[in-house]
């Protein structure tokens, strides 16, 4: 299954904006696209991996891409960033 993503950052102070668009299929590969594109907005980071130590999956179950999604909202805690989708206009 792929699934496209287009993400666009604009700098409330300098206007200045930056676009992104890309298809994935694995979550790894999603995640560093993901920090490509925060890293050209401005974020600095050493790292933004996917973790799926808290994965609770049983071993005869092929888990969906939603299932995965919705393990890993279940299981955030304070140190998982999560971020608010909103339309920019041009």
């Amino acid at each position: 299954m792929s699934v496209s993503f287009k993400f666009k950052a604009r700098d409330q102070e300098t206007g200045v904006q930056t676009k992104t668009s890309f298809t994935g299929d694995l979550l790894p590969d999603i995640v560093d696209q993901f920090a490509d594109f925060l890293r050209g907005a401005g974020y600095v980071f050493d790292s933004l991996e996917v973790s799926p130590n808290n994965w609770r999956v049983n071993p005869d179950e092929t888990p969906s891409p939603e299932l995965l999604m919705e393990k890993i909202l279940k299981d955030a805690d304070d140190t998982v960033v999560n971020f608010n989708h909103q339309e920019l206009t041009d």
